[in-house]
């Protein structure tokens, strides 16, 4: 069992908004970009994240493991109830 943190949540939210670069998730984030990438590999590590090089950047993207499925899952549920209460 894993645990994860607030700041690897920030991390997973951003990815679950669209943003695939260490750049993109570290301004959604606010994180330092050494943070966000060291985070971004233990997510990996983990089975959350892979990483994919396309070009001369690596895109990172949900795993399709279960445990990353279902976090995904919960995460665009928990921003679809935020949105309606706005």
């Amino acid at each position: 069992m894993y645990e994860i943190s607030k700041s690897e949540i920030l991390i997973l939210s951003a990815v679950s908004q669209g943003c695939n670069t260490i750049s993109k998730i570290q301004n959604a984030s606010g994180l330092s970009i050494p943070r966000t990438s060291e985070l971004t590999s233990e997510l990996t590590e983990k089975g959350f994240l892979v990483k994919k090089r396309e070009g001369m950047q690596k895109k990172i993207f949900f795993s399709e493991n279960k445990h990353s499925a279902l976090f995904r899952q919960f995460l665009t549920s928990e921003l679809k109830n935020h949105c309606r209460q706005v």
